[in-house]
């Protein structure tokens, strides 16, 4: 009966098409884009606080320090988590990290420019990767639609996997305004209300 209701879903040939349209549109729209914006990774010296930071603590790791608690300047870094710091190391060439110690400065400026983009393209991409998506985006109104837990589940798993409304994915849920300081408790912080 799962399977029965899953192949009706997606049966009409023309919503294939039109997903697979889509598809290649935002895939072009992502891969112009990266290819645009690739070339000046390297152009900008690191100066940026946060970045400086991330691009020091990767370092730390490549050279022989605590991967899975990263440190900064030996210490533990810890007010972060270390998911962006594990990326970065991860992305970073060991051989960049001998050539920035070499005598060289030929070697040295070019170690820099390798690491420049090594440590920026994996933003560059996740950038690009998300151009062209729709988000449905889900706000609580006491005029708004009320659902039971199931049929909730059942309209984000359409809008998540089958498309979103025309306009711009909003879609409203019925909320009593009584309620809303424990929704905020169970949602975490809320970045808009109107």
């Amino acid at each position: 009966m799962e399977v029965a209701n899953q192949l009706q879903f997606i049966s009409s040939s023309r919503d294939v098409s039109d997903r697979v349209k889509r598809f290649i549109s935002a895939s072009s729209v992502a891969i112009i884009f990266f290819l645009a914006i690739a070339p000046t990774l390297t152009w900008a010296p690191f100066s940026k606080i946060v970045e400086n930071l991330n691009i020091e603590t990767a370092l730390e790791i490549r050279r022989g320090g605590p991967i899975l608690i990263p440190t900064l300047m030996s210490e533990p870094r810890v007010r972060k988590p270390p998911l962006t710091a594990w990326l970065t190391a991860a992305a970073i060439n060991p051989l960049t990290v001998a050539d920035m110690s070499s005598s060289d400065a030929a070697t040295r400026e070019s170690a820099w420019k390798n690491l420049a983009w090594q440590t920026r393209w994996p933003a560059l991409l996740c950038a690009a990767a998300t151009l062209g998506l729709r988000v449905p985006v889900e706000a609580w109104d006491p005029e708004g639609e009320r659902l039971d837990a199931d049929a909730h589940r059942e309209r984000l798993r359409r809008l998540v996997f089958g498309g979103l409304p025309a306009g711009n994915g909003l879609c409203t849920l019925a909320t009593d305004p009584r309620q809303l300081s424990e929704m905020i408790e169970v949602a975490g912080p809320v970045v808009a209300w109107t």
